[in-house]
């Protein structure tokens, strides 16, 4: 998709970018977004896999409490 957007830029006039008054602005606030979304999402993906059914944390219960160390690895996971 780059490679038909760098080539599309490439072979289109000069003058026709002015004259709609063409950058890469839009694209780059798109980019930035997308990528804040992505980054903002992880944590809570993280969150939500290791209380999944069958990790490890959500194997422990309530009694461990909030503030319990919950590591989904494999190495710590107890044989079901």
């Amino acid at each position: 998709m780059l490679a038909i957007a760098g080539t599309a830029w490439w072979l289109t006039l000069h003058e026709h970018r002015v004259a709609n008054n063409f950058s890469f602005a839009p694209i780059v606030e798109v980019a930035v977004l997308f990528a804040g979304i992505f980054v903002t999402m992880t944590p809570a993906l993280l969150l939500l896999n290791a209380r999944a059914p069958g990790s490890d944390c959500a194997s422990r219960g309530s009694s461990s409490g909030p503030r319990a160390s919950c590591r989904a690895s494999s190495t710590t996971r107890r044989p079901t």
